[in-house]
């Protein structure tokens, strides 16, 4: 079971550089888990590491920031059921939280505590159950090669930094 959704506009889209029309893109599709998991990971991602990708995404961080926190506060209070969107809500809380806490206002801390715990209550996926449990305990469980490999099984930029830093 794959975490983030993947098709080809958003290949041709991230080969050209085109990360804006990526979450439009995303925002247009019917709302599903893994839809909404990946425009808040797109967000999450192009707010934290845009400006390693290229100048022209570092430009536009606050419109990252202002995606990445609208849908972390829609996915808090409609979303608790979702594993995958409670998945990388509790991750970039945990990753970035503290850089808009404020604009928030609410414990990041604790809130990314309680999506883990959420995602490991709702989440009938053994391998996204895994990851989760690996991530909120601070890497103490044991990860598989094999998990890493269903849960980002393409090369976006998104599956390629988890793969790596995992």
């Amino acid at each position: 079971m794959k975490l983030f959704y993947f098709d080809e506009t958003i290949k041709n889209f991230e080969l050209h550089n085109k990360f804006r029309e990526i979450i439009s893109y995303l925002e247009m599709l019917p709302f599903s888990d893994e839809i909404f998991a990946t425009q808040i990971a797109y967000a999450w991602y192009l707010y934290s590491e845009g400006e390693f990708i290229n100048q022209d995404v570092s430009d536009d961080w606050k419109f990252y920031e202002d995606k990445l926190i609208n849908k972390i506060k829609f996915a808090i209070e409609k979303c608790k059921n979702l594993p995958k969107t409670c998945f990388i809500v509790a991750y970039s809380l945990e990753i970035s939280g503290m850089d808009f806490s404020e604009e928030v206002m609410f414990d990041y801390e604790k809130q990314s505590h309680v999506c883990y715990e959420l995602c490991i209550q709702n989440c009938k996926n053994a391998q996204l159950s895994e990851l989760c449990k690996f991530i909120s305990t601070n890497r103490k469980t044991q990860l598989k090669f094999s998990t890493l490999t269903s849960l980002f099984p393409n090369s976006t930029i998104i599956d390629d930094y988890f793969k790596s830093v995992l």
